[in-house]
């Protein structure tokens, strides 16, 4: 009986090693994994071990001769679209706006000049300029009979903090006279983020970011002027040393600390796969760090514009999985914080709109991959043209 007993775990032991060793080849043959060893097939999971590597090839990719780079270094915002770029359908003007044309600084009389601010969502990200929400909301209030232009500032990877900096320190000078901030509610997390890889390695932006802490209720602005991308690999190598450590929510000091089961690649992507959003815990609640530094954000970038002369509101941009929990009348775990948005800033909400819509053809009719179709975008603008219908008598020509 011990003999037999001795045998199966010896067969058991060399069938888990076996199964592990073709799991190891499997997870490294197919890219499963990073040259960090996180997993890149996960989304946007915190990564495990810190992402040096990676970040390093990024920043040495961009920096090579000949190289098209989109974005560019900002010693405010972190990273700024290159004037002039353009990437197939992605184009920016000369004066970093995302259209065809060049803007006069000033409106002309009788012109309204609407402009947008925000992320991904707002810019546009995979589809042309066509089919971009700014586009389809000039075209709609045109149709309606009203002299309007609208300026797209968005710029992929921002969080509502960047977005509002970029308001202030340029959208502003263009003279809007309404100034729309796009809440795609996942900008929260960005919002207590510092080095972009550490929260979201997969999307390849190598750049560090300003960020706004909360001091007796007080915007204060850390990390300005942001580290360098040519430093962020020495920095995140021994990161916990950095004096503005504390204030990177993502950062887990074990990141830098391989643990004997980290160095099997294919147990660090089960891991990653497994529990992909458990560390660290996050919370939307309206009395943790990021809904509080987010509320605080919104109420200054209202606060300013107005004192500009500009009317301020904002556009909630439910994703995918938002629309599907918004047709299942499912509570969305932001749903407070969202509420709170709304008591205090002029909140435009397509959510039920694009649920609609939905339930007739599908989700994925208004989605690309990640970011909204055409037709979308023509819904989003569509609410966000009648909303506007309601102040334009307000707007002086």
């Amino acid at each position: 009986m011990t003999r037999r007993l001795a045998h199966n775990v010896l067969l058991a032991s060399a069938s888990l090693f076996l199964s592990l060793g073709v799991a190891e080849v499997a997870v490294r043959v197919f890219g499963f994994v990073d040259a960090d060893g996180n997993s890149t097939a996960c989304g946007r999971c915190q990564p495990l071990r810190m992402p040096i590597v990676e970040t390093r090839k990024h920043v040495e990719a961009a920096t090579k001769a000949g190289v098209h780079k989109q974005s560019v270094y900002d010693s405010l915002l972190g990273w700024v679209p290159r004037p002039g770029s353009a990437d197939g359908w992605y184009r920016y003007n000369s004066q970093s706006i995302r259209a065809p044309i060049e803007y006069a600084t000033q409106p002309a009389d009788g012109l309204l000049r609407i402009a947008l601010f925000g992320d991904s969502f707002i810019y546009g990200d995979e589809v042309p300029f066509e089919q971009t929400l700014g586009f389809f909301l000039e075209r709609q209030l045109r149709a309606a009979g009203y002299r309007v232009e609208v300026l797209n500032f968005g710029v992929p990877g921002y969080g509502t903090d960047q977005a509002f900096l970029r308001w202030r320190g340029y959208g502003k000078t263009f003279s809007p006279h309404i100034v729309i901030q796009g809440l795609y509610m996942e900008n929260v997390r960005r919002n207590v983020n510092l080095v972009r890889p550490i929260y979201f390695p997969a999307t390849g932006i190598a750049y560090s970011k300003p960020r706004f802490i909360l001091q007796d209720d007080t915007l204060t602005l850390i990390n300005v002027p942001p580290i360098p991308p040519d430093q962020l690999p020495e920095l995140m190598t021994d990161f916990g040393s950095w004096g503005l450590a504390r204030h990177e929510y993502f950062f887990r000091p074990e990141m830098l600390r391989a643990s004997a089961w980290m160095t099997s690649d294919a147990l660090a992507f089960l891991y990653q796969r497994l529990l992909p959003r458990t560390e660290p815990p996050f919370s939307y609640a309206l009395s943790d760090e990021p809904a509080r530094v987010t509320l605080r954000i919104l109420q200054q970038f209202k606060q300013e514009a107005e004192a500009e002369g500009s009317r301020f509101m904002a556009v909630y941009l439910p994703d995918a999985s938002e629309v599907t929990q918004i047709m299942r009348a499912d509570r969305l775990v932001f749903a407070d914080l969202l509420a709170r948005i709304g008591e205090q800033i002029d909140l435009i909400d397509p959510g039920q709109q694009l649920a609609d819509q939905a339930r007739q053809s599908s989700v994925r009719e208004l989605f690309q991959i990640g970011h909204y179709s055409g037709n979308g975008n023509r819904l989003v603008a569509g609410a966000v043209a009648a909303h506007l219908q309601r102040y334009l008598h307000r707007v002086p020509e």
